[in-house]
Parts: C-alpha cells; sequence; structure tokens
C-alpha cells in the first residue's frame, strides 16, 4: 500500500500558516505519507519555506513542472520510487499553473506543460516500475486529457476539483479518482495490474472521516501542543 496526497494541503488552516505548515508534515509523517504534490495552498509562504518542510518530511513533496526563472532547473523532485511487497511503484507529481498565482512565487518560477512533462517523466519511469501513479493538481478534465495523451498512466489521484469520483473514471489504461478535500475522506484504491501493465480490476473504499472514527492519539497530541503555541488571539 502507498499513501499519498494530490496537494495544496499544508497551508490555510490557522495553526498550519502560523507553523509555516510544520504542523501538517509532522502529521503527514505520523501517518506515514509516502509523497504528495505540490499545489498552490503548500507555496502560500514561497517555494523556500516549502522547500525546507520537504526536508523535514519523512515523506516526497513532487513537481516535475516547476522550474526555477534564472536556472530552469526544478524545484522539487519529480518522482519518487517505492517497493511494496516486491512490486515497485513510481509516483510522479504535476503541479498546476495556480501555483504560480501567489505573491511570492510568481517571478520566482515558471509552469512546464503537465502533458509534455508527464509523457517525458512517465516514459522515464516505466523503464524502472511496475506501476505508474500520477499525483495531479489539474482539473478532472484535464486529468482525462493526461490519460488520454500520456501512455503508461496505472492511476491519477486528483483534488483540484475538490469532488468526490466515487467511482475511478477510465481512461484508456489509467484510473482517475478523487477523494473530495478538507480532510473529509479517505479513499482506499485497490488495484490489479496485469502483466502488460495496465489495469483489469479495481476495488475502490470512500471512507466518510466522520465524528464516528476516534482521533488518532499521536496525532491528536500533535495538533494540542501546535494550539498551545500558536493560540488564536480572540
Amino acid at each position: 500500500m502507498v499513501v499519498v496526497d494530490a496537494g495544496s494541503s499544508l497551508l490555510g488552516e490557522y495553526v498550519a500558516l502560523k507553523s509555516e505548515g510544520r504542523v501538517m508534515v509532522e502529521a503527514m509523517n505520523l501517518a506515514q505519507y509516502d509523497a504528495m504534490a505540490v499545489g498552490r495552498m503548500d507555496v502560500l509562504l514561497g517555494f523556500d519555506v516549502l522547500q525546507e518542510r520537504a526536508a523535514e518530511a519523512s515523506f516526497a513533496i513532487l513537481s516535475a513542472n516547476i522550474v526555477d526563472t534564472e536556472t530552469q532547473e526544478l524545484l522539487f523532485e519529480p518522482y519518487v520510487i517505492v517497493e511494496r511487497d516486491g512490486v515497485s511503484i513510481g509516483i510522479l507529481g504535476i503541479s498546476d499553473q495556480e501555483v504560480l498565482s501567489m505573491p511570492a512565487t510568481r517571478s520566482a518560477a515558471a509552469f512546464l506543460d503537465p502533458i509534455e512533462t508527464a509523457q517525458r517523466y512517465v516514459s522515464e519511469l516505466r523503464e524502472q516500475v511496475d506501476v505508474v501513479i500520477v499525483l495531479s493538481r489539474l482539473a478532472l478534465a484535464d486529468n482525462e486529457a493526461l490519460a488520454a495523451e500520456v501512455p503508461g498512466i496505472n492511476v491519477i489521484v486528483g483534488g483540484k476539483t475538490r469532488r468526490l469520483v466515487q467511482e475511478p473514471r477510465r481512461v484508456d489504461d489509467a484510473l482517475i479518482t478523487e477523494m473530495s478535500y478538507n480532510g473529509e475522506r479517505c479513499g482506499k484504491l485497490t488495484v490489479f495490474v496485469g502483466a502488460d501493465g495496465a489495469p483489469y480490476d479495481y476495488v475502490q473504499q470512500v471512507v466518510a472521516l466522520t465524528q464516528d472514527w476516534p482521533d488518532d492519539p499521536e496525532t491528536a497530541e500533535l495538533l494540542d501542543e501546535y494550539r498551545r503555541r500558536y493560540p488564536v488571539l480572540e
């Protein structure tokens, strides 16, 4: 199993913003995430702050299509490869252009075409892994175009449209899913992949994170600690 996030997750709420995303990174470390993509709300305080959080994260913070304006070098790792039960899995991060809409980021970076970027890196990954997952900040329709134009993708996990995709959409050999936003739900997608690398079956489970689910004690303790550090001023 891999644990992933489509991004735009680190900043926004008061404690997250005041801690410059540290509380979210520490919570995701506890949850043993494998990777997340870079989204607009992750760079609210600029790329330097996010790079600091990436150094503290035990998971990969990915973007294959955001580059430094001057050097044209990637600001984050494009992908990570993990292995589970003998299966090698490549996880690629694709950002959307809203990453450059923040005052702190507008002149600091350039945006590369998502489809061209994905074509390059998926081809590179296919030589190394059994399964390719794309964490995408693109809209659902754009993710469908991505799947159609880039062979070799098994799963696209999106999040920009903030909607729940009850059943994954299939485009060619790729499954596309979203799990809403703001921690409302978790999704578990089990994919069965054939010898040709294409999914032949899947099971998706959607879990609504209602008050029926008890808080994880370590995570609750972490959040309480940060709330003490950054009390809301009346």
